[in-house]
């Protein structure tokens, strides 16, 4: 209120000196308009060729404002061009937040121009998302009652051929939780359950890295594109499965089709205390879960190192570990991936995961790699480097030493590198289809 007050003695002050304040207002709200006119729209469709033609559903991310849709079989992706001066004009006049700022809550309202799937996105000042709302909406007025803790944020709607966004300010206690309800539910009962061939919509600005998964049946592949015109998005679909029947996604790099995430076959697990450095035990494969010490593989596949980063192996075990068609990929290979991306001074964020590293992490993932800090397996057991760094076998040997030829990545570094190490140790795998 306070502000509201100053504000308007500001404006009686400027007045009584003869001040004229609206015509700079309109000016700039002109010159607003006729960038804004510049923005424009892109439709994206979908086909799958390989070993299908049929494309079950899209998962698309933009990089950049941490934004990620599903787009079912069918349906077709709209990319709305939001400039900042785009999102201000949105802000101002086709979403209403009141109070804002807000204390406990506030309400937050806007037009929907389409019926269809429509996502809130609340993003805090570092860029994260902080909570997400996603409901099938009906053309016309919807409301919500919106809850956060203390802070600055941007809220995002992202709906059938509209988006919005607004700022808000938030003085509600620290430990206040991130709540978003719908105040319309009860108009929400008349859509149907499903809508086919509908237009899903993402927001972009130009030059955002967007990626793309597409899953047809138990086949998935990536692909990552900065988008400028209109176009179709074609995923090659390859089988890559190992033999316990887990299917992995794919993506082709340069000129090589990579696994995009860490293989997680695991026929036996054995405790991280016994290993190939044993006597006796040169020859024999080993396959480890970080931080399990057991045997019993149902409850190693249950922990949260498995599903994230999979399974570590000696080298016995990774040259036998690929799945049908795939191989662990020699030293020649991995020097053929650096030099897509750079050379020794690779630009090696574009594999890097944005999530799972260790502060710093220097990553984009815009080739669609997912390379995850899995650690490794050390002697004796020992479990080192978990969110810190990432190495995977070769399949070949260091010249003169009894050693075998890894490939790294960590936490603080964009670069690619290559180590060699004792095949008593446990890194991950990335196989390459042959």
């Amino acid at each position: 209120m306070n502000s509201q007050i100053n504000y308007i003695v500001l404006i009686n002050k400027a007045m009584k000196k003869g001040i004229v304040l609206l015509k700079p207002f309109i000016f700039l709200f002109s010159i607003l308009n006729v960038l804004s006119s510049f923005a424009t729209d892109y439709t994206v469709s979908f086909s799958g060729s390989g070993l299908s033609s049929t494309v079950d559903s899209v998962v698309v991310q933009n990089l950049k404002l941490g934004i990620k849709i599903t787009v079912p079989q069918g349906s077709v992706l709209n990319l709305v061009d939001v400039t900042a001066i785009d999102q201000l004009i949105a802000g101002n006049k086709s979403m209403i937040i009141f109070p804002n700022p807000m204390l406990e809550n506030a309400t937050m309202s806007f037009y929907a121009k389409q019926s269809g799937k429509t996502s809130i996105n609340v993003i805090g000042l570092d860029g994260k998302s902080i909570t997400s709302f996603s409901s099938v909406l009906n053309e016309g007025n919807n409301s919500f009652q919106i809850s956060l803790p203390i802070g600055f944020y941007v809220i995002q709607v992202i709906g059938n051929s509209f988006f919005y966004s607004s700022k808000v300010i938030s003085h509600a206690a620290k430990e206040c939780k991130a709540i978003i309800i719908n105040n319309s539910s009860e108009q929400q009962t008349k859509v149907p359950k499903k809508i086919k061939n509908t237009i899903y919509s993402i927001p972009y600005t130009s030059g955002d890295y967007l990626i793309y998964r597409g899953f047809s049946g138990n086949f998935s592949n990536y692909k990552s594109d900065i988008t400028a015109d209109n176009k179709n998005i074609n995923f090659d679909f390859s089988e890559c499965k190992d033999a316990n029947g887990r299917n992995y996604p794919t993506v082709m790099i340069g000129t090589q089709i990579w696994m995009a995430e860490n293989l997680a076959y695991l026929p036996t697990v054995n405790n991280l205390i016994d290993g190939s450095e044993d006597e006796g035990y040169e020859t024999i494969p080993f396959y480890y879960v970080n931080g399990y010490n057991g045997t019993d593989i149902v409850t190693a596949k249950s922990t949260s190192y498995y599903k994230t980063y999979g399974v570590l192996y000696n080298y016995n075990a990774a040259l036998i570990a690929a799945p049908k068609g795939w191989h662990l990929p020699t030293n020649d290979e991995w020097m053929v991936l650096r030099n897509f991306l750079g050379g020794v001074f690779c630009d090696g964020k574009t594999l890097k995961s944005t999530t799972g590293w260790i502060w710093p992490n220097m990553a984009t993932n815009s080739n669609c790699f997912n390379a995850l800090p899995g650690g490794n397996r050390g002697g004796g057991g020992s479990v080192n480097e978990i969110g810190y760094r990432a190495t995977w076998w070769c399949s070949t040997e260091s010249i003169g030493t009894p050693w075998i030829c890894n490939w790294n990545m960590f936490n603080n570094s964009t670069n690619l590198g290559q180590g060699r190490d004792e095949k008593s140790m446990g890194f991950s795998i990335r196989c390459i289809k042959d």
